[in-house]
């Protein structure tokens, strides 16, 4: 019989959704695999392997007291009724809950994956305490962390003074052949043209990422601002794809600039190869970053890219050599890479081809996958399971 496995995570889009959907496909093959999140994390719904079983769980991002109370209870109900094996939790907040779930219903070996970092240094200090003393004792009771960076690790051991030995790096990996032999884009043309004059064309540079504060969208709007005020035929436009919270204020924003003829927000884009494939130029404006998936996708079809210096990033992009690297949070750094690499195809193909080898050798799906499954195996073994 196929030893059960339950991955839990809070609503999720974009990269970690991406995370969880790749080891559920690539794992329920040795193993039977569960997913318990909320009803409407869109990117399991694509899940291709239809004997992977979905739990709905209404799990919030935020702290609510009385629904994450009642969650811990009904979280350990589903352990129970379904027989789980091996509890692998993803985020914080499902650590929070999963691991308080497991100790209540039975003691069943716990995983937990860190993607983000987590703000130590709150304007309170009773609640920056409260979290790093409540991870203490979890952590404890935790058989693995895995954090999808170097740098993630690192931040985690110096705040949270976990042992060492508890926690282990698996790098976030993507379908690499998926992306790097996708040829064709969807047509841009009418972007490239907008703007005072209509037959001139230009390059096209991109972002994609949830729009919430981290991710440094409206760094790249005041970038792209100065990028345009230096482009007097205002050949450059400028692309966002993505949804949040922060979608509203940021096109005011652009409105605000004057950038409504060479800015546009895309959405939620579906097809991400083709979107990325279409761009001259990607750029990661993240103020902060475990390790970004969508950048190994960009890397992957051999786009050259500009990304801030933040997290797990420089374990990615090496200066001058599989991109380039700018102050985070800095939108005149930002600028002047932006400004640097249009300037300079050469440059952009070089570090694109170079990028291109760097995700095939370290950050494919298949080491990520190969990696996880034999830590699964350590702890259940050695459970005697």
């Amino acid at each position: 019989m196929k030893k059960r496995i339950l991955y839990v995570l809070r609503p999720v889009e974009g990269g970690i959704g991406e995370h969880v959907k790749i080891l559920a496909e690539e794992i329920n093959s040795p193993y039977q695999v569960f997913i318990a999140c909320p009803p409407d994390t869109g990117m399991l719904k694509k899940l291709e392997k239809g004997e992977i079983q979905v739990i709905p769980f209404k799990l919030q991002g935020n702290i609510s007291p009385w629904s994450d109370f009642i969650n811990v209870f009904y979280l350990s109900r589903i352990l129970k009724k379904y027989k789980i094996d091996l509890l692998h939790l993803h985020g914080y907040k499902a650590g929070l809950i999963g691991r308080l779930a497991a100790r209540i219903s039975r003691d069943i070996p716990v995983v937990l994956t860190l993607h983000n970092f987590r703000d130590y240094q709150r304007k309170s200090i009773l609640p920056g305490f409260c979290f790093t003393g409540i991870e203490k004792i979890l952590s404890r009771k935790t058989d693995t962390i895995i954090t999808v960076s170097q740098a993630l690790k690192e931040d985690l051991l110096s705040n949270l003074g976990i042992e060492e030995n508890r926690v282990v790096r698996i790098y976030n990996g993507i379908d690499y052949l998926k992306y790097s032999s996708f040829q064709k884009g969807f047509s841009i043309e009418p972007v490239r043209t907008r703007g005072k004059d209509n037959n001139v064309k230009g390059l096209v540079v991109g972002a994609a990422a949830r729009l919430a504060p981290q991710k440094g969208i409206e760094d790249f709007l005041i970038a792209s601002k100065l990028v345009l005020q230096k482009d007097i035929k205002k050949k450059v436009r400028f692309l966002i794809a993505g949804e949040g919270p922060l979608r509203k204020s940021l096109e005011d924003q652009v409105r605000k600039l004057g950038m409504h003829k060479y800015v546009f927000f895309l959405g939620y884009v579906d097809n991400m190869p083709e979107y990325l494939s279409s761009l001259d130029l990607f750029v990661l404006p993240s103020r902060s970053e475990g390790l970004s998936i969508t950048l190994l996708q960009a890397l992957a079809v051999k786009r050259p890219v500009v990304a801030t210096e933040t997290g797990g990033v420089p374990e990615i992009v090496s200066h001058g050599s599989t991109g380039y690297l700018v102050s985070a949070a800095n939108p005149f750094s930002m600028a002047e890479g932006i400004e640097k690499m249009l300037n300079n195809a050469h440059l952009r193909n070089s570090l694109a081809q170079r990028g291109q080898e760097l995700v095939r050798e370290n950050f494919t799906r298949e080491k990520m996958v190969e990696r996880t499954r034999a830590l699964y195996e350590e702890i259940l073994e050695g459970l005697g399971k």
